[in-house]
């Protein structure tokens, strides 16, 4: 991915096309392992993708886009749909990042080869020196449950008079410290903006709980670093999410947009240290089994193999 204006996306575009090209006219491309999203995304990667096919290779589908379904199903019209379909039906390998991933596909774009890889979750703290502090990672914005969290943390009263809430991200930053201005949560809750990844180690290194109240979700790598460093999270049961967190067990899941239900699971957290403790270990160790780096590095080595030399997987 690469940020800045849309005329650096699309020179950065026609340099890596051109270089794919010149790489399959000269045999050095094996396989083309194609990370695709909604919108702008998906046209763009559609165009490597046949390009690919063309030099006669193996293309892998990769999909991370949250709000993928939304974008089919709603923003295209039936020739487009049509496209879209055509483009995963095509690919020899369609990876995902849940089971709830693999029945909308199943359902909505039949015949894709389909195989559920998750995201790997690396613990990038060192130490752990918990606060009484909620954390926040992620496009700030309606679709990440912002707005409710504010609602919800402001909803608590004396419960988290020695909490404080930590909102960092990009998206709408602006009208999130005006969400807290109008609250009257200024000096409790902080709006940093992007944090870079030492400031966000820092802060997990510091975090008594973990909240990603979001509406859609693939699988979050935010929600599962924080498990990899055993902080008790709160979170939603949509996307791949409720593959990593089972309610009670690794964490908190309640429904997406339900302001009580969320100021209640905070509650909880905040008042009873024991069960912080207990979620977030659990949450850690329901990484190290299934979340690894290992885990996903055997399960793609595989993958390539089956599709480059035709091995069993």
């Amino acid at each position: 991915a690469v940020d800045g204006p849309a005329v650096v996306k699309l020179r950065t575009g026609v340099a890596c096309l051109t270089r794919l090209v010149r790489l399959l006219w000269r045999g050095q491309v094996a396989l083309v392992h194609i990370h695709v999203a909604q919108r702008t995304s998906c046209w763009r990667k559609g165009i490597f993708q046949a390009v690919a096919k063309v030099g006669r290779v193996p293309v892998v589908l990769h999909l991370h886009g949250s709000e993928f379904r939304q974008f089919y199903g709603d923003e295209c019209g039936p020739f487009r749909r049509w496209l879209v379909r055509r483009m995963f039906q095509s690919a020899d390998q369609v990876i995902l990042l849940s089971s709830q991933w693999r029945e909308w596909m199943e359902c909505n774009i039949p015949r894709a080869r389909v195989v559920v890889v998750p995201n790997p979750a690396v613990c990038f703290v060192d130490q752990r020196r918990a606060e009484p502090l909620v954390v926040f990672l992620g496009r700030l914005g309606r679709r990440k449950g912002v707005y409710d969290l504010i609602d919800a943390f402001a909803a608590l009263g004396d419960v988290a008079a020695d909490w404080r809430l930590i909102l960092a991200g990009d998206g709408e930053v602006d009208a999130v410290r005006r969400r807290v201005g109008e609250m009257g949560l200024d000096g409790r809750v902080s709006v940093p903006g992007w944090v870079g990844p030492e400031a966000r180690s820092q802060l997990l290194s510091r975090a008594g709980i973990y909240v990603l109240p979001s509406y859609d979700e693939g699988l979050p790598m935010g929600l599962l670093e924080a498990m990899a460093a055993g902080i008790a999270v709160v979170s939603t049961p949509i996307g791949g999410i409720p593959d990593a967190v089972r309610d009670g067990a690794e964490g908190v899941l309640v429904t997406p947009g339900d302001v009580p239900a969320l100021s209640d699971a905070l509650a909880r957290l905040m008042s009873d240290e024991k069960l912080r403790h207990r979620l977030g270990e659990a949450a850690a160790r329901r990484v190290e089994a299934d979340f690894s780096l290992e885990a996903s590095a055997v399960c793609l080595t595989d993958l390539y193999r089956h599709l480059v030399v035709g091995s069993p997987t």
